[in-house]
């Protein structure tokens, strides 16, 4: 995680339930970004007291940033092919905001992007949210009854649709109604004579005047669809339309606010200006109410009016909303944090809604080093995005495509051209003898976005087909490297695959019997410098990996977004906060398990059905009396791949991920789980590695596996989860990581 891109403590940053202070979230917090959809903090980090800018824009909103701050903005000339640039205020101060034109006029040149409508959660409403923004615009809250006053016959009949068939407008006199019961209300609602009284009486509006109005925040954060409905109501009773552009207008300052809010929601912009109201008694000039107008520019594809006035009034135009730079104005020195958020495009919505970014140490390396050249590998395709889009104007990736039927001409082609890229392990793991070659031509840093699967079993080769290539001779046997002979390089059969890996150098056989598939260690020695970002690297075969090749290796970690020397106390810290949010299942349930060896491999191939059968039961208990009355999207189970079918059962069945899943976030809502195997390296990868003296700690590996799919889970946000661990082994692998009696490293 990067350093120095900050704003002051006290700004405001959108999440779920409105706007916080930034000083106040943290890691797990989730919060909103410029697509619209909710992203989690992964990091917080307080940067000290550092020069404060703030930057008004043409819509009158106001954000505050240190001048390292990243800001992703457009030229006018940026426009027609809907590029984007990133840089720091600081650079962009060297900017001119404005060019004079002929006439005298400004003509504005830096846009910032305007946030897609946000994603929120559709909440049933007890009054439709187009009524309510008819009644907030023309109703009257305070007489005996709730009364609408509007000459329109068109927002009138739909107001009364809205309303449902419970209520009926009754006209009092010309344009003004008087909103009656169409039906008998019951006695819950005693004190009433009418349910829509009792209603606004729950979101505190009866009796409130006009220049007290407000937007309930059932309707403030409910769907876009919702949201739309209510601005129609506000816009169509008190509002008005000229070409594209639409007014609002209100005594009361909460209610601009709220309008306001919902038009940022949506992707729009909102100018706010107010003026103060006069009036005339008894000769007397006297002040009235402030008035609150409201200026406001939609996306095209969303209308916030219905009335057919309106409608006739409208013109589409030519032009988008935009925000615009007006202008920077230095403020002085204080206290600022720094969030780093897992948006692919590492935007976070601050106050007003406004798009500004996070950073990350691995990025930050990128950019600030442009004499030098990276490849980025990582297992998310959403990260190449990220990548890409955040490194453009500094020191830009390039990200391999098919090319002759084939993503690796690329990748090659690339290498060639001594461009920085940034792939897939997919695509990294074909590296052949081309691949070493330009690699050591070019001098690159290598940046490895979790460890690889660098030794596998090939499982679909038998000790048959090993013997056949042996005794053919196409093959023989040389410091464990299964190497293919020269005099049979023109080989075209059955084994063309074995032949390719042999001639890389991928393959390594293990006392004349077991072959296994090897990524070819001497691709890291090409590399100017290799970082790998991950996790418990102790526990991971890539670590046994390195150590069978007798690489060596330092551990680092990011701290307030420097590198700095690995320091044990910072994983003890976060193992004590991780056991508050982790309920692990102690019960009759796990009496399947109490064996060492329950629940493993062997286990499932030497049962006949009986044992698999109770362990079914066991976790339909689990799921479906312990839990009962959670929805099944938010459970997850898993086993072994092979025996999925013996255990799947009533509402669990579909919520299945394997055991040894990492890159998806889609089960991150899930809270009940259960984890139903007992992990152990295959003996024979084991064999690979005991064959040098290099010992696999199968405790340590067995619980880093576990994290792994456990962090599916909505654990990842910091939220609360349930496990059922039906092996004593595994659980109480857990129990001890969560409750440390010494320091480890992981």
């Amino acid at each position: 995680m990067g350093s120095g891109k900050a704003q002051p403590a006290y700004s405001k940053v959108m999440t779920e339930w409105g706007y916080k202070k930034i000083s106040n979230l943290k890691i797990g917090d989730t919060v909103y970004g410029e697509n619209g959809k909710l992203h989690k903090i992964l990091g917080v980090f307080p940067q000290g007291k550092k020069d404060i800018y703030e930057i008004t824009f043409s819509d009158g909103s106001k954000v505050r940033s240190c001048d390292e701050h990243l800001w992703t903005y457009q030229l006018p000339q940026d426009k027609s092919a809907n590029k984007f640039r990133t840089n720091t205020l600081n650079e962009i101060m060297k900017l001119n905001l404005y060019k004079t034109t002929n006439r005298g006029d400004k003509n504005w040149q830096i846009f910032v992007p305007l946030t897609k409508p946000l994603k929120m959660k559709e909440i049933e409403l007890e009054i439709d949210a187009y009524a309510m923004g008819a009644l907030l615009g023309d109703g009257d809250f305070t007489s005996y009854s709730i009364t609408f006053t509007n000459n329109e016959y068109d927002v009138v009949e739909k107001l009364q649709s809205a309303l449902g068939k419970q209520y009926k407008l009754s006209e009092k006199d010309k344009n003004n109604y008087i909103i009656v019961n169409n039906q008998l209300i019951d006695d819950s609602f005693k004190g009433y004579n009418n349910l829509l009284k009792f209603q606004l009486s729950q979101f505190n509006l009866l009796g409130v005047h006009s220049n007290k109005k407000f937007i309930p925040k059932q309707y403030l954060f409910n769907s876009v669809n919702n949201r739309i409905k209510v601005l129609q109501g506000l816009i169509d009773t008190d509002g008005e339309v000229e070409a594209n552009n639409v007014y609002f207008s209100t005594t009361s300052s909460q209610l601009s606010r709220d309008v306001q809010f919902l038009v940022h929601s949506l992707g729009g912009t909102c100018k706010i200006t107010n003026r103060q109201t006069y009036y005339t008694y008894k000769g007397k000039k006297k002040a009235g109410l402030p008035s609150y107008r409201l200026y406001i520019k939609m996306p095209s594809n969303i209308l916030i009016f219905t009335s057919e006035k309106h409608k006739l009034k409208y013109k589409k135009g030519n032009t988008e909303p935009c925000r615009s730079m007006r202008s920077i104005k230095y403020i002085g020195k204080e206290e600022c944090v720094c969030i780093y958020i897992d948006n692919p495009n590492h935007l976070y919505l601050t106050d007003d809604m406004v798009v500004t970014h996070n950073t990350t140490w691995a990025i930050e390396k990128i950019k600030s080093e442009p004499h030098n050249k990276f490849i980025y590998i990582t297992p998310y395709l959403d990260e190449i995005k990220r990548l890409k889009s955040a490194t453009n104007d500094y020191n830009k990736m390039y990200e391999p495509f098919y090319e002759k039927s084939s993503k690796q001409n690329s990748f090659h082609r690339l290498l060639q051209e001594g461009k920085n890229i940034c792939s897939t392990h997919a695509l990294f793991r074909k590296s052949n003898d081309v691949t070493r070659t330009a690699l050591q031509a070019n001098n690159y840093i290598l940046i490895l976005d979790e460890v690889m699967d660098v030794v596998e079993e090939l499982d679909d080769f038998t000790q048959d087909d090993l013997d056949t290539i042996f005794n053919d001779g196409l093959a023989y046997v040389e410091d464990d490297y299964l190497l293919w002979k020269e005099d049979k390089l023109d080989y075209d059969g059955r084994y063309n695959d074995i032949k390719y890996m042999a001639l890389n150098k991928n393959l390594i056989c293990i006392n004349g019997k077991l072959l296994y598939w090897n990524f070819p260690v001497d691709i890291f020695k090409y590399f100017k410098e290799v970082w790998i970002l991950t996790y418990m690297f102790d526990c991971q075969i890539q670590r046994y990996y390195y150590d069978f090749h007798n690489i060596e290796y330092e551990y680092y970690q990011v701290d307030m977004g420097k590198l700095i020397e690995y320091d044990i106390n910072n994983d003890y810290k976060k193992r004590l906060e991780l056991a508050k949010l982790i309920n692990i299942y102690e019960g009759n349930l796990n009496l399947i398990g109490e064996d060492e060896y329950s629940l493993c491999v062997n286990w499932f191939k030497r049962d006949d059905g009986t044992l698999q059968g109770i362990l079914k039961k066991n976790l339909y208990n689990w799921f479906n009396n312990i839990n009962r009355g959670i929805k099944a999207k938010y459970r997850l189970w898993t086993t072994f791949k092979a025996y999925r079918n013996n255990l799947k059962g009533k509402g669990y069945t579909n919520q299945f991920i394997s055991v040894n899943i990492r890159a998806t976030n889609d089960y991150k809502d899930t809270y009940v789980l259960a984890y139903c195997c007992n992990r152990y390296i295959k003996p024979t990868i084991d064999l690979f590695f005991n064959k040098r003296n290099i010992h696999i700690n199968q405790d340590k590996y067995a619980l880093s596996e576990m994290l792994q799919w456990i962090w599916r889970s909505r654990i990842r946000e910091g939220k609360f989860i349930n496990i059922y661990i039906p092996n004593k082994r595994m659980r109480e692998l857990l129990i001890d990581y969560l409750q440390p009696k010494t320091k480890m490293r992981l």
